[in-house]
C-alpha cells in the first residue's frame, strides 16, 4: 500500500488546529507522514503543534519560516519535503471524515480531487466529479485541501513554476492544461469550515468582480511566463 504525506501550512489557527490534527492522526498507517510548516503565527498555533508532536513524534514533522512569506512560499516548502509517493494538502481549520485517503492510496500516477461538505454549523454538500478547462478556470470552485495524489506531478507543478497566483488555482489550470488526469471520490471526505478569519472563499461574488478579474489576469501572465521558461 502506497505510504502518503500530508501537507498542512499553518497560520494563526489556534482556534481549529487541534481539531484537524486529531482528525488526521486516526488515518494514518505506517510509513505515511504529516508535515506542518508555520508560517510565522502570532498566536498560539506553534505551541499547540509543539504538543502535538510530542504525542506524535513518529508520524509528524514541524517545520517553521524565519519570516512571514505567504502560503505559496510555505506550500512549495512543504512539497520539496515529500519523501513519499503520494501527498494529500490539507487546511488547518477542517476537519477529516473517514476514507479521506483511501482513493489517494489507490490512484495509478493521477491527481485526486474529493469532494466535502462546505460549512461550520450547518453543512451543504460540495460535489466535484469533472474537470475541464472552464470549470478550472472560471468556476474555481476547487481549493487545495481537496488535492491529493502523485507526488511526482505535484512536485513538476509547484516546483518547477514560479507563480503569484494562489496556489490552488495556478495547479489546477496548468494541470488541466498540460492532460494530468484526474481522478474523483465518489464520497465527501472532509467538512471545508468557512469562517471570518477563512483565507481562501469560493466562488466569484464574495471576492468582488474586479479582484476575481485581476485574479484572472494575473493567472493568464503566471501561465505566459512558465511557459515560455519551459520552452527556453
Amino acid at each position: 500500500m502506497n505510504s502518503i504525506t500530508v501537507l498542512m501550512p499553518t497560520f494563526n489557527g489556534e482556534k481549529y488546529i487541534l481539531d484537524q490534527l486529531y482528525s488526521i492522526i486516526p488515518q494514518l498507517i505506517p510509513g505515511d507522514e504529516l508535515i506542518l510548516c508555520d508560517d510565522c503565527s502570532i498566536d498560539s498555533t506553534v505551541n499547540i503543534i509543539n504538543d502535538f508532536c510530542l504525542r506524535f513524534p513518529k508520524k509528524i514533522k514541524f517545520l517553521k519560516n524565519k519570516k512571514n512569506m505567504g502560503v505559496n512560499h510555505t506550500i512549495k516548502k512543504l512539497v520539496s519535503n515529500i519523501k513519499t509517493e503520494k501527498f494529500c494538502f490539507v487546511d488547518q481549520d477542517d476537519i477529516w471524515l473517514d476514507g479521506r485517503l483511501s482513493l489517494i492510496r489507490n490512484t495509478n500516477n493521477n491527481l485526486v480531487i474529493v469532494p466535502f461538505y462546505i460549512g461550520e454549523s450547518t453543512y451543504n454538500y460540495h460535489k466535484l466529479n469533472k474537470l475541464n478547462i472552464y470549470l478550472a478556470f472560471f468556476k474555481n470552485t476547487i481549493p487545495g485541501c481537496s488535492i491529493g495524489g502523485s507526488s511526482k506531478i505535484i512536485k513538476n507543478l509547484c516546483l518547477s513554476n514560479n507563480f503569484t497566483t494562489l496556489y490552488d488555482y495556478f495547479i489546477i489550470v496548468k494541470a488541466v492544461i498540460i492532460g494530468v488526469k484526474f481522478d474523483f471520490d465518489s464520497q465527501p471526505r472532509f467538512i471545508y469550515r468557512r469562517h471570518a478569519s477563512t483565507f481562501t472563499k469560493l466562488g466569484w461574488a464574495v471576492h468582488g468582480y474586479k479582484n476575481v478579474l485581476m485574479t484572472r489576469l494575473i493567472l493568464i501572465l503566471d501561465l505566459c511566463r512558465n511557459s515560455k521558461n519551459n520552452n527556453k
